[in-house]
Formats: C-alpha cells, structure tokens, sequence
C-alpha cells in the first residue's frame, strides 16, 4: 500500500476537461475540501462544539443542464489499492427520490443521492421548480470511507455547481443555508450518518485554522492550526484497507439523542436546562409505555449523556489549550477523548486497536477520526518522525494520507 497520492494538476482542470469528453462544456464548476475532526464531531446532534479542519484534498463538479428529468454521473476517483483513477457511471430519473420515505434502493448510487440533493434544493427554494435534470461529472482526490468528508464534499460541490445562479451565492448567509440544506438532503441520502460541522466547516471554514463550531449559537470562530510550525507536528489520517461498515450503533444513539430533543421541544438537549435527571425521567416513561426495544436501558443513556458533557469539557478545554498555545496538553486532551469514545460512548473497534498501534510506533496523539463510521484515525505525528511513521505503516497494509491545509468550497 502506498502513501496516498496529492495531484499536481488542478482539480477543475480535471474535472472541466472530463465533462467535455463526457458531455458538453460545462455550464459550472464548483469544489469542495476534504474535512476532518480534531475533536467533538459526536456532539453537534447534543448541541455541542467541534474542532474541525480543511484537508488540501477536494471534490470537483461540474455541471450541465438536462431537459429529460434525469441524473446522469460520471465519477472519477482513486483506487485505494493501485492509486490509480477509477471511474464509474450511473442514472436515474429525478422522479425515483419523490417517494423516497417510503422506496429506499439498495443502491445508493452517486445519480440517486444527487437527485435526492437536487430534490432537496427545489423543495427549500434553492434551485427552480423548472429543473428538469442534469449532466455532472465529479472528480475527487478524497479516499472514501475514511472520515474525510468524501460525500460531504460531494455534496457541497454539486449543490455550488447547480445553484451557481443563486444570488449572493457566496454570502454568508446563503452559505449558512446552503450548508443545512445539504446537511438535511445528507440525512436522507448518504449512505452513513452525516456530521453537521463538515457542511459548515466546508463552506465558512477558513484555510490553515481550527474552525469552532459552536451550535449552541451556530457561530464559527477560529483558531491557529496545532498543525504549523509551532507544533512541529504532522498530521496523519490513518485507515485500514478494508473496513466492515456497520452504522447501527452510531443510528442508535443518534436517533436516542434526536427523540429526546424532541420530546422537550428544545433546540437542542445541551441547552436544556438539567437535561441528565429530566432526560431520565422521559426514557422511563417511554418504558413503562412501549418497554425497551427501540430505546437505551438507563444505563445506557446516562453513559451516553456523561459522555456528551465530558465531550464538551474536554473541547473546551482544547480550545482553550490551543488558542493559549499549550501545544502538549493537547495532545494528552485528545487521547482523553479517544479514551471517553471507547469507555463512555462505546463506539470503535477497529480504530481503537489503530489508535493503540500509532501511540505504540510514537505518536502524539491518536485519535478515532469518526467512530462509528470508519476504523480510520487521526495520527498527530512529530514532524521528525513522520516520514518513517508513514512509511511504515504503508508497508504494512494501511491507508496513510498527509493532511496538508485546505481551501473553503468555491
């Protein structure tokens, strides 16, 4: 297995001169970044706060009109095994996501989660109700499957790309919306679950910073990068070549947290005042009503509720670290978290005998990049040490990708 590839060429080079080949001219081009979690990813369904970054790896689209009322893809990316481009094509008609609650495919092919992204647009006014199809063609360097962001990025760049005409696009405001649009097309069309701050850190994130979204108010603020010259380190995503993909765990407690927002009618569960002892209070009540089948015991829900507000600390106290400048005391936050995801939270296998392994071979740090999804981490790796820390775990079969500072989608 060799380190993952960084093109030369440019993405919309690319992506424009294979939409040619393809299909026409295209009448857009949008891209995307690849994005990843320092901390906190699992608590923005609580409400939380996450530490998220842009990767110099992105996703191009390009688009052009069709007049039929259907998707047609054409998508190049890389072979995880040769490093060499791959390419797969597929369709359908827009008409296949109207009932989508009620027919889920077998298949989420790339044609059918972007018709779900064009479906979603049209219904929240973001695109005309005079659409009637599209040729796209994508072009990604984001390996897939690895906490990377690859369908985020996916749908961020085709939601650019289609909504080119939107006016003031590129404000602030638009970007916001945009970024909950794809995020809502995502709960429903992506093939796991989707993290809310890789669609804002994606398209109001800044290039070189540590973005800190804090859904308590929405805002986005930042911080300078652990990953520059005052740290000297290195960051590495880690992945194994295979991983058995179950999201059922991750659905569960995600789906726990959303029914209790609900039931309370709060924003969220973070800002609901004494949320542990009245959270407890409704599962057992649920109980005694439909039993446990469908629910946590309490045992379980109050674990995962710990885990929430021991999260939050532990981001804050990063952020806190990082803005100060306590280089150290990062990385020894960061392994608290990874130990609380194991302990608290209950999720991981694979990436936590990864995790295990990089702290073994000498990193600073080595962190689940999103438990529940992937087996992959996030290696924060001594820039000394990094090339033969890479190098070896390449020999022996693993994924590596430098992460390098990203752009925002354009």
């Amino acid at each position: 297995m060799a380190l993952w590839p960084h093109i030369d060429t440019d993405i919309s080079t690319r992506v424009r001169a294979l939409h040619i080949d393809t299909y026409d001219h295209p009448t857009a081009i949008a891209t995307a970044p690849a994005t990843w979690s320092l901390i906190g990813e699992h608590t923005d369904c609580f409400g939380g706060t996450v530490l998220i970054s842009l990767a110099n790896l992105a996703t191009a689209v390009a688009i052009t009109p069709r007049h039929d009322d259907t998707i047609h893809v054409t998508m190049e990316t890389i072979d995880p095994v040769s490093n060499a481009p791959q390419q797969d094509k597929s369709t359908v008609t827009m008409a296949v996501v109207n009932n989508y609650h009620e027919n889920t495919p077998e298949d989420f092919s790339p044609a059918y989660q972007l018709a779900g992204l064009v479906h979603t647009m049209m219904q929240r006014q973001m695109l005309s109700r005079e659409t009637h199809g599209f040729n796209i063609t994508v072009v990604s360097d984001i390996p897939r499957g690895v906490g990377l962001g690859f369908q985020t990025a996916l749908f961020i760049a085709a939601a650019l790309a289609m909504g080119h005409a939107i006016e003031e696009r590129d404000s602030a405001p638009v970007r916001a919306k945009l970024a909950d649009v794809c995020y809502l097309a995502a709960q429903h069309f992506f093939t796991c679950p989707a993290l809310r701050a890789k669609f804002s850190a994606a398209l109001r994130g800044q290039k070189g910073q540590l973005n800190v979204i804090d859904y308590a108010d929405g805002s986005i603020t930042h911080a300078s990068h652990i990953i520059s010259s005052a740290t000297d380190a290195v960051a590495l995503l880690v992945a194994p070549p295979n991983f058995n993909e179950d999201f059922s765990a991750l659905r569960r407690r995600q789906r726990f947290i959303d029914d209790a927002t609900k039931a309370f009618g709060a924003e969220s569960l973070r800002l609901l005042p004494d949320a542990q002892t009245r959270v407890a209070q409704w599962l057992k009540a649920v109980h005694e009503v439909h039993g446990e089948d469908k629910v946590p015991n309490l045992i379980e829900a109050s674990q995962w509720l710990n885990f929430f507000t021991e999260e939050e600390k532990l981001v804050t106290l990063t952020t806190q670290a990082v803005r100060s400048r306590r280089h150290k005391e990062i990385f020894n936050l960061l392994m608290s978290s990874q130990a609380g995801l194991e302990n608290s939270y209950g999720l991981g296998s694979t990436d936590l005998m990864l995790s295990q392994l990089c702290m073994a071979r000498g990193a600073l740090s080595a962190r689940s990049t999103a438990a529940g999804i992937t087996g992959s981490v996030i290696a924060l790796v001594e820039q000394s040490h990094a090339d033969n820390f890479a190098a070896d775990l390449a020999e022996d079969g693993f994924i590596v990708v430098e992460l390098l500072h990203g752009e925002p989608a354009i």
